[in-house]
């Protein structure tokens, strides 16, 4: 009987401590966001090129869903919008086509546009030590960069495939930090040869068993190059997203 008590006393705190991590990374959070976009753009062709420098800074919202069940399986699924576009000011620079700067100046400041990417990530987790989780993952994104400016508009649209690295610890019981990175790899855009860099953190506080506030950095670098018929293309974009939201733990 003595046996039984003490192995019983000893495996409650240790399953209670193993849900810890899982009970804070079970949640469904809406958040704000503020986007950075310093970016660079190159057309070219034949009679010469043209490139635009500059970025934004702007502001959004977004939505995520993350779980992990008890083998640690994980899933990530998230939507962003920011409600500025990519490029707005900065300058532009004409060349030839023997790459002689030809002519400058400022690019126009009142474009109008938008942001919008949707992640998914799917992995597996070990367990490397209490309440610390690593492992790797298979992610996708959808991201759309668009811009309108004196009736004319374009688009940068992306679909990427690719994986990368998760981890996640639990100090406390309130507080869950999670982060990842990963490269994913264009499978179809309207600019060759698009590739994505992902990195980013995310920190929770639980008020209590069911809610919590977090803050996160995201960085998305998005780099497209090569010609589509007569004409080439170059594309930079960096996102770079700060967020603080408020998360329902189901």
């Amino acid at each position: 009987m003595k046996h039984i008590i003490l192995v019983v006393a000893l495996c409650v705190p240790l399953g209670a401590n193993a849900n810890v991590l899982r009970n804070g990374l079970d949640s469904l959070g809406i958040y704000g966001q503020v986007v950075g976009t310093p970016s660079r753009v190159t057309a070219g062709n034949a009679y010469g090129s043209i490139t635009a420098s500059g970025g934004n800074t702007t502001t959004g919202v977004g939505v995520a869903f993350n779980g992990a069940n008890s083998e640690w399986w994980f899933a990530h699924l998230g939507f962003d919008y920011g409600v500025g576009p990519a490029l707005n000011g900065g300058t532009y620079t004409i060349y030839s086509p023997t790459g002689v700067k030809v002519g400058s100046g400022p690019s126009p400041s009142n474009i109008s546009g938008h942001s919008l990417q949707f992640n998914a990530r799917f992995g597996k987790g070990f367990q490397v030590a209490q309440n610390v989780i690593v492992g790797p993952y298979i992610g996708y994104q959808c991201a759309q960069f668009t811009l309108w400016v004196r009736g004319q508009s374009a688009a940068y649209v992306n679909n990427a495939l690719g994986g990368g690295v998760y981890g996640a610890i639990a100090p406390t019981s309130r507080i869950t930090i999670s982060g990842h990175i990963g490269y994913l790899g264009g499978i179809s855009t309207n600019a060759p040869g698009a590739n994505v860099l992902q990195v980013g953190t995310k920190a929770d506080y639980r008020f209590d068993s069911s809610w919590s506030g977090f803050v996160g950095a995201y960085y998305d670098r998005y780099s497209a190059s090569g010609r589509m018929g007569t004409s080439s293309r170059d594309i930079r974009v960096n996102d770079v997203r700060g967020i603080f939201g408020l998360a329902y733990h189901y």
